[in-house]
């Protein structure tokens, strides 16, 4: 229990005023023993028992009554937590939000959200607690702190607002302990709202070991869950997985692969559910079945004005309890060509990658594949390519700032290790170490199999990269999010933190002297594939990308076709929608990424493991819930000391008179 005013809570010592008073009033009168009283004493003896507990419980009745109103002016506080506003002393509050596509699902009686009901109640318990003397907000996105002039604030605060993008919890953490450690503040409290979704914090993160570090030094720092883990009563999910134009001698159409998934927190039966097709401003509906929780459609046809070469378009399945996953937008053009570049010395190594890249996973595009050694790395169409295949040192100086600009540009690089000249880092990780494997080849113990480069089929079935044998593979140093992990933890493949692009770091060569990789041939085939469809997304007229803060680039260039409710000027990047650049005619399409239609949330054991050496504390709510966090009680305490009040005037009545006749005859 907390209170508002501890300071009050010394009055408690004024319990002992009626003890001392009775004590004092024993004192008063001398006791004088009279023989003639004797007998009288013995007559009284039989009804001193009764008359002794009435005092004692009269005594009681007026320390309750002393305690109750000290309680109920120190305006004590209780709810779903204790302890964790009011009277700790705490000179900030920082208020991690986490505003991905997840956290919008909502009650749907009340229609308020996971993310709105966090905002909500933390803003009424910190306006009712009051004792915080800064209020900081980091949201999921931009993750810097932005101070909050009041409590009341944060319900309508502009950066608190829906999105059509994932969180990243690390990253906000970092962010408030940077700010604490420059203010030097002496205590602070974290709270996080969030839905707990495993893409959100991304436990395999290196990041963790270093936010554990610095939270052990700071010995006033407490954080609080706020989380909204429950799965939706009923969702259904649309994403578009591919889309291509086709042109014929007198029509053309569009082809686009989706799925619908439906998720619940029960059993689902068959259901027929209406789609509607947006095709540049025309609309169509259409019924599909759902047996099953997914149902994926290849090539659904939708006919498009021959003279048009670029569209956009949209489907949308009905309105249910999260509007942020109801809606995936598409643009179409011409496809641009899947060129591949392999930088390398290796003539074989860059024969095989040859081979792969080059077989089509759809024959109606063109693929390209262009070999350059090292140092004909000015040859480099930086504007036409792809993917690049880098088997060579890491560069530096004006190599290095090229292929940055590549990546945040929508390039997608992998990075293999060359045989020497390691030690430099790029998209902060370097390579290090090469390891022989010993007489039995190292297996592939984990991998990720909900998103990324080695995500299942869209059958749902796994890739078979647990068969893979590594004979030798170099070690990789750096930080980033692992996809596939050796059975010793260490990664086989990484994915660097970048911004507009892609850049991976497969730790062995799919060569027969380093791996089966080659041999297997389907884990590399789709692995290598998959990159490449990432990078052709960046080229050519029409590209459709993960909405995110730097999605868009100057939002002020481009005209909004369609989007999500909510969106400002500011914010297109934020929100799912369809884009034309205002003087060029590109198009862009913007989705919430994909991952956050992944379901599964961490639980109390990986959570214990990530935060392990710092005191937080884990608060459950769910969206649309009138339970308050945190609630003035003073009102209890005072009608506990109002009955105590009535029970000590009660027991001070005289007693009953009992009748003369019957006192003499007795």
């Amino acid at each position: 229990m907390s209170f508002l005013q501890p300071g009050i809570l010394l009055g408690l010592p004024l319990l002992a005023l009626p003890i001392i008073i009775h004590l004092v009033n024993r004192q008063r009168h001398r006791t004088v023993n009279w023989a003639a009283m004797r007998f009288l004493l013995d007559a009284r003896r039989m009804s001193t028992g009764m008359a002794r507990i009435r005092q004692w419980l009269i005594l009681l009745m007026r320390m309750l009554i002393i305690a109750g109103i000290v309680m109920a002016i120190s305006r004590p506080l209780a709810g779903l937590w204790m302890g964790g506003l009011a009277g700790s002393g705490n000179k900030e509050t920082y208020i991690l939000l986490d505003r991905s596509a997840s956290m919008e699902q909502q009650n749907l009686q009340s229609g308020q959200s996971k993310r709105a009901t966090a905002l909500t109640k933390l803003s009424n318990s910190l306006d009712t607690a009051g004792t915080s003397d800064r209020i900081l907000f980091i949201d999921g996105i931009l993750s810097r702190p932005i101070e909050v002039s009041s409590a009341s604030a944060l319900k309508d605060l502009q950066d608190g607002g829906p999105t059509s993008t994932t969180a990243d919890i690390p990253k906000m953490l970092e962010s408030a302990l940077d700010n604490i450690e420059a203010n030097q503040t002496g205590s602070a409290d974290i709270w996080i709202c969030t839905d707990l979704r495993a893409n959100d914090w991304d436990i395999g993160s290196g990041r963790w070991d270093s936010i554990r570090a610095r939270a052990s030094r700071l010995p006033g720092l407490r954080i609080f869950l706020l989380a909204y883990p429950a799965p939706p009563e009923e969702d259904y999910i649309i994403n578009i997985q591919n889309v291509k134009r086709n042109v014929y001698s007198s029509r053309a159409e569009v082809l686009v692969d989706f799925d619908i998934r439906r998720a619940a927190n029960r059993q689902l039966n068959a259901k027929e559910v209406q789609l509607e097709f947006s095709i540049n401003g025309n609309r169509s509906s259409q019924l599909f079945k759902m047996e099953s929780e997914l149902l994926s459609l290849k090539g659904h046809t939708l006919p498009i004005d021959i003279t048009q070469e670029t569209g956009w378009g949209r489907i949308s399945v009905p309105a249910d309890s999260n509007p942020r996953n109801n809606d995936a937008y598409f643009v179409y053009a011409a496809s641009p060509v899947r060129k591949t570049v392999i930088v390398s010395e290796n003539e074989q190594l860059a024969e095989i990658i040859r081979i792969t890249a080059s077989s089509p996973m759809d024959r109606s595009l063109q693929y390209e594949v262009q070999h350059l050694k090292p140092s004909e790395d000015a040859l480099i169409d930086w504007k036409s390519s792809a993917t690049l295949i880098w088997h060579a040192p890491i560069p530096d100086g004006v190599n290095a700032k090229q292929l940055k600009n590549y990546v945040e540009s929508g390039g997608s690089v992998i990075f293999l290790p060359p045989e020497q000249s390691r030690g430099k880092k790029l998209f902060g990780v370097q390579w290090t170490d090469w390891i022989n494997a010993s007489a039995t080849p190292t297996q592939v113990g984990t991998w990720r199999t909900d998103s990324g480069l080695l995500r299942n089929t869209q059958n749902g079935n796994p890739l078979p990269l647990g068969k893979t044998q590594i004979y030798q593979h170099c070690e990789l140093n750096g930080s980033g999010t692992p996809l596939a992990q050796f059975e010793s933890g260490k990664p086989l493949l990484l994915e660097a933190y970048v911004e507009g692009g892609r850049a991976w770091f497969l730790s062995t060569l799919p060569q027969a002297t380093h791996s089966s990789l080659s041999r297997d041939g389907i884990s590399f085939y789709v692995l290598l594939h998959r990159a490449i469809e990432l990078g052709a997304s960046a080229l050519g007229d029409a590209r459709n990308l993960d909405a995110g803060p730097d999605s868009l680039g100057n939002a002020a260039e481009w005209m909004a076709l369609s989007i999500e409710d909510g969106s400002t000027l500011s914010t297109h990047s934020l929100h799912a929608g369809a884009f034309v650049e205002k003087d060029e005619n590109k198009m862009v399409a913007l989705n919430r990424p994909q991952e956050e239609d992944e379901p599964k949330v961490i639980g109390d054991e990986d959570l214990a493991m990530i935060l392990e050496g710092i005191e937080y504390k884990r608060i459950d709510d769910a969206a649309g819930s009138l339970k308050p966090l945190t609630a003035e009680i003073w009102k209890t305490f005072l009608l506990a000391a109002s009955l105590a009040l009535l029970a000590e005037a009660l027991l001070c009545l005289p007693g009953r008179k009992t009748d003369k006749s019957k006192a003499l005859s007795t």
